[in-house]
């Protein structure tokens, strides 16, 4: 089986001259099973079913805003003299070079059918690679504008899905098993002119502390993960002056003279003897998981039956924002009942929570420089979760003659999970920052469903 498709795309988003792609894909398979070589020399009994792919594609992207390749103005005041006069300014610059985001694919897969098509498997390795990605940039408001759309660089995901199914009969008892794992790595090849890619993330307005506090935590480098986090290296807690005097570089410098005990611990990364953003940050943690997969149970017996749903994710970071509003303890804010007694209160006493500082007492710069960006906030974000369960019972019932079907059943969504995770809910949304969102509730229902 071969299949070839071309697309030749335009869009009024690009400026003339880059308006059009061309976009081409082709795709093969190869059912070895239906082979005469394997049906004479193979036990369909056995191995019923063997099938070969590949395919190979090109996709454009136009996803920005309309006519982003033109400036754009918004209204704006200005004061002429004494008098304030309605005007424009530019929002957004102009951008003539814009032209598609390509993405090309490539995939080689398998398919796998025995034992009476009890047991299959799916195999699919892929490698994906992006080009000219469209973003909308925050510039310098020096400039004047907000934003600039522009092609910024690349990014390449290579992978492995698959997918193992059993299903079978034992007398009245019937029952299937489907699972899917995936391990994907991702890497940002280049980002144009460009040494680093800062992004954010918007916070949850009730939350005011997170409004700016962790504005440059997400950063893509090329060579590396695509969004991974950046703060300092947390070493723990100075415990008393004596550890505070110690800490020293290679030439005896004392490297956080200013601090006191109860104060975090950071690590001097380019050995200068002092602690400073923009030499002693690095990259900590990775929000991208190694693999993410899903176990789906169905079964039956007689008027019973089962099904389950169970997924996760194993080898992601996240970063437990959220520690900033509901754990640092200033006198602003509520927090959580555990963190009352978790903060340093005397030597010995923690090495992972820094001591407890209300700003109206002065502890203002104490708590900024304690609570920065760093490994404190990372943690271990793998889970794995019931998703849903149902548990039902069918009968039918006869009515003068009508037939009837009733099904009663009773199911619950996120029964339990297994996490090391100590924020709320280790299964977030976007880009793996926990900023307080609010978490997936377990629910329980009692229905019926009635067939007439």
């Amino acid at each position: 089986m071969l299949d070839f498709n071309i697309g030749y795309n335009g869009s009024e988003n690009f400026a003339p001259g880059k308006r059009y792609g061309t976009f081409p894909s082709f795709s093969a398979g190869w059912t070895v099973s239906n082979e005469s070589f394997f049906r004479d020399n193979v036990d369909n009994s056995k191995f019923n079913f063997l099938k070969l792919r590949a395919s190979w594609g090109k996709l454009g992207n136009n996803s920005i805003d309309n006519y982003a390749f033109l400036s754009t103005y918004a209204a704006n005041n200005y004061v002429i003299g004494n008098t304030l006069t309605n005007g424009l300014a530019v929002s957004a610059y102009a951008n003539p070079l814009l032209r598609w985001e390509t993405t090309t694919s490539a995939d080689l897969g398998l398919d796998i059918a025995v034992l009476n098509n009890r047991l299959t498997a799916t195999v699919d390795a892929y490698i994906r690679k992006t080009e000219n990605i469209l973003l909308n940039e925050t510039v310098p408001r020096v400039s004047g504008a907000n934003s600039l759309t522009r092609n910024v660089g690349g990014m390449e995901n290579k992978g492995i899905e698959i997918t193992l199914g059993w299903k079978d009969d034992i007398g009245d008892f019937s029952y299937s098993i489907d699972g899917n794992v995936s391990f994907v790595k991702n890497t940002v090849t280049n980002l144009g002119t460009s040494g680093v890619l800062q992004s954010t993330f918007g916070y949850d307005n009730a939350l005011i502390d997170f409004s700016g506090q962790f504005s440059n935590i997400i950063r893509s480098y090329p060579g590396n993960p695509y969004g991974q986090f950046y703060g300092y290296n947390f070493l723990g807690i100075f415990q008393n002056q004596s550890e505070i005097d110690n800490y020293k570089s290679s030439d005896g410098k004392v490297i956080q003279p200013d601090a006191k005990p109860g104060d975090s611990k950071f690590a001097d990364i380019n050995g200068d003897g002092k602690i400073a953003a923009k030499d002693d940050m690095v990259l900590i943690g990775d929000p991208n998981p190694v693999a993410i997969f899903g176990l789906n149970f169905n079964a039956s017996w007689r008027n019973f039956d089962l099904s389950m749903l169970f997924q996760g994710t194993a080898g992601n970071d996240i970063y437990n924002a959220s520690k900033f509003y509901f754990e640092k303890f200033d006198g602003r804010q509520n927090v959580l009942a555990r963190a009352y007694k978790a903060g340093w209160n005397g030597e010995g006493s923690t090495n992972s929570v820094p001591i407890y500082l209300a700003d109206a007492a002065g502890g203002s710069a104490r708590n900024n420089l304690n609570w920065s960006s760093s490994t404190l906030y990372i943690e271990d974000g793998s889970y794995f979760r019931l998703k849903n369960i149902q548990l039902g019972y069918t009968f039918n019932p006869n009515f003068n003659a009508v037939k009837m079907g009733f099904r009663v059943y009773v199911s619950a969504q996120n029964l339990f999970t297994i996490t090391k995770y100590s924020g709320f809910d280790p299964e977030l949304s976007g880009i793996g920052v926990d900023r307080g969102q609010y978490p997936q509730p377990r629910t329980f229902v009692l229905g019926l469903n009635i067939n007439l």
